[in-house]
């Protein structure tokens, strides 16, 4: 009988997201963080999180991120306040 060999192949993968919005100076102050930062819209958050959009609003709901709601009722969400590990909001 002949031997077998194992071969273990491990892929490292790393992530950056770039957030461009139309003007690209509008920052917001975050009423919990008390911070000037990028506010972003629910389904930029969608990406950033993987997280539906449904668990976003969730979240909303129960104050678990932090937001902010424009005149025009569009729903911004704090960038420091969404989660690495959205399982763990659960």
């Amino acid at each position: 009988m002949k031997p077998h060999k194992t071969t273990e192949i491990t892929i490292e993968t790393h992530e950056v997201w770039v957030i461009r919005r139309a003007n690209a100076n509008a920052q917001f102050r975050c009423a919990h963080c008390n911070n000037q930062l990028t506010m972003v819209t629910v389904d930029q958050a969608v990406e950033i999180t993987r997280a539906s959009a449904r668990t976003i609003y969730r979240w909303v709901e129960t104050s678990k991120i932090h937001f902010w709601e424009t005149a025009e009722g569009k729903l911004l969400v704090c960038l420091n306040s969404l989660p690495l590990y959205p399982q763990a909001m659960d």
